[in-house]
């Protein structure tokens, strides 16, 4: 099970990112199981609603012994966001993280700033970092991969569309953990992480 919900840039936000990991057009895996963990659509989205919403993964009784988040967002440094990131991790879950298109340090921005998660930035097809309109990929220690995020094919209701960013880049990388697990069933979310990251 892939939980996937991202913080809402527009409407489409959710929906994007869930297309670039379990579509049959332009999924990473296709065959994963998403579980949609809504968060209020608001000008704001409050440390409670995504604490609640973090909550309803653990709570989740039908939850594999090894799944992931994809965590398609961040906030400034919060010890409290973070803790509850450690839990998720400590029952068995992989979390994903986009790294943030501020063009700052990763370490500013919960969750991605924990050593523990897979940060992900975003590169182009030629495997380089370069900033778009809006920003650049963040960086630092706690970027631990750099996936397509660079003009992507990904698509929402009103059919396909061209993004660019580190909500993009962490969808893909949360889809081939997503493969990891489907073909490595004996790996613990830890072991899943290490091989992620080590063959990126």
């Amino acid at each position: 099970a892939l939980y996937a919900r991202g913080v809402p840039q527009t409407s489409t936000h959710g929906e994007i990112v869930t297309s670039l990991i379990a579509s049959k057009s332009v999924g990473v895996s296709p065959k994963a199981t998403i579980v949609s963990v809504p968060l209020a659509i608001n000008t704001t989205i409050s440390q409670f609603d995504i604490l609640e919403a973090l909550d309803s993964v653990l709570l989740d009784p039908m939850r594999p012994p090894v799944s992931v988040v994809l965590c398609a967002w961040g906030i400034p440094k919060n010890r409290l966001l973070d803790s509850k990131i450690t839990e998720l991790q400590e029952a068995g879950i992989v979390v994903v993280a986009a790294a943030g298109n501020k063009g700052i340090a990763a370490d500013y921005i919960s969750p991605v700033g924990l050593d523990t998660v897979i940060g992900v930035g975003a590169c182009d097809a030629f495997d380089r970092v370069i900033p778009w309109e809006t920003g650049s990929s963040n960086w630092g220690p706690e970027v631990d991969v750099f996936a397509p995020g660079v003009d992507i094919t990904a698509f929402d209701k009103n059919g396909f569309i061209i993004v660019s960013g580190t909500s993009a880049a962490a969808a893909i990388a949360a889809g081939v953990a997503a493969q990891i697990i489907s073909r490595h069933s004996e790996m613990t979310a830890a072991q899943v992480q290490k091989h992620l990251t080590d063959s990126a």
